[in-house]
């Protein structure tokens, strides 16, 4: 017992029992307690111990996206080491979790010990806590407005859902699943989240028909007909559930027309902050750690222009980098057509969210520090 407790399996079954207990504030324990407090910190130290000395970087079989992804890690860590008086370590706290959890699950998915059924088993708990998260904060918010209409940030703790149903075995669960986070995408109003769900179930359509050329030709037929039909469903009825929303239509609307929630004014202000300091170390290297805040007084909602202003053209080669290294992935030739569907989609989701909001520092961190790993390390593996 004692030996499987401190072996990898053990650790890493630990880990993820500590992620469903972060997840479970609000649901069997309340916000804030101390229960989340030592699961978050337990995860991120059982993290940092992998990050320093299994030396993931330095070996040679080690990716491109890992010391890219590995980079950007460091390179927050050092800015806020060099400016931590100004600012809040929430967000450098934000960014641990959100990042260190990669390095021992991607031990652990190459090893072979998180497996797909691991990671299927996290996405029916996390769907089920965070569904009830999301309903009750929506009821809340309604309450507090005083109307129906509300726009709920916290469907972006769901957002992370989307690339996991590419995983699921079973077609049938897999679309009872985008049907459930498209219900709560069209509820929530967030316009962001409306574009990654129809991005999501544009691939998931895609990777349908791509499951038909693995079965046998006499059963071909029939399949491309029967899943014609559900996407027609799926579709039709998705497209009827987002139009009786007249409050979301009338946001998509305004977001064509060019509304974007006052954003284009405060990334003018963060821009011109970095563009007007007439000094090339602040245009190389930037302003320091998350400088939108102190410069705004508010989150500058997009990665790009925090990389920007606080890292400079230094921090935005990384990020171009990073991105750029992942979609060179998606074409190599050694894929389970299901896991290049599934990381086109956790990409596609990052790159959206990182326009519109933070995405190595989201709301969503099991997405990057599970699927990501898992997907790089066994992507010619079909379990």
């Amino acid at each position: 017992m004692k030996n499987f407790i401190f072996s990898s399996q053990g650790i890493c079954y630990l880990m993820l029992f500590l992620i469903v207990l972060f997840y479970s504030q609000g649901v069997f324990y309340p916000y804030g307690t101390q229960i989340s407090t030592i699961a978050g910190f337990l995860l991120m130290m059982i993290s940092a111990l992998y990050f320093l000395f299994f030396r993931i970087i330095l070996s040679k079989k080690t990716i491109l996206f890992v010391k890219v992804w590995t980079a950007l890690l460091i390179c927050n860590v050092l800015y806020f080491a060099w400016d931590y008086t100004t600012v809040d370590s929430a967000n450098i706290i934000s960014v641990l979790f959100n990042m260190l959890p990669f390095y021992p699950f991607y031990i652990f998915s190459h090893k072979g010990i998180l497996r797909r059924k691991h990671l299927n088993l996290v996405f029916f708990i996390l769907l089920c806590l965070l569904s009830y998260r999301f309903i009750n904060a929506n009821i809340t918010l309604q309450d507090l407005k005083n109307r129906e209409d509300v726009i709920d940030n916290t469907i972006y703790m769901l957002l992370g859902l989307l690339p996991f149903t590419f995983l699921l075995k079973k077609k049938i669960f897999s679309i009872v699943s985008v049907l459930i986070l498209w219900v709560f995408i069209v509820q929530s109003a967030k316009r962001a989240a409306i574009v990654v769900g129809v991005l999501t179930l544009i691939i998931f359509f895609y990777n349908q028909f791509q499951g038909i050329k693995k079965i046998e030709r006499k059963r071909a037929f029939l399949k491309k007909i029967s899943t014609l039909f559900l996407i027609l469903f799926i579709g039709i009825w998705g497209y009827d559930y987002y139009s009786q929303n007249d409050f979301l239509v009338k946001r998509i609307q305004l977001m064509l027309a060019g509304d974007s929630s006052g954003r284009v004014d405060l990334i003018g202000i963060i821009f011109n902050k970095w563009y007007n300091s007439d000094n090339i170390f602040n245009y190389l290297f930037g302003r320091g750690f998350q400088s939108s805040y102190k410069f705004s007084g508010h989150a500058s909602h997009n990665d790009w222009l925090e990389l920007l202003v606080s890292f400079g053209l230094f921090g935005i080669c990384i990020y171009i980098a990073l991105f750029i290294t992942a979609i060179k992935f998606v074409f190599n030739k050694r894929w389970v057509y299901f896991k290049r569907n599934c990381f086109i989609c956790l990409i596609i989701l990052g790159f959206v969210v990182s326009l519109t909001s933070r995405w190595y520092m989201s709301s969503f961190p099991y997405s990057q520090f599970l699927l990501l790993p898992y997907l790089l390390t066994t992507r010619d593996k079909n379990e």
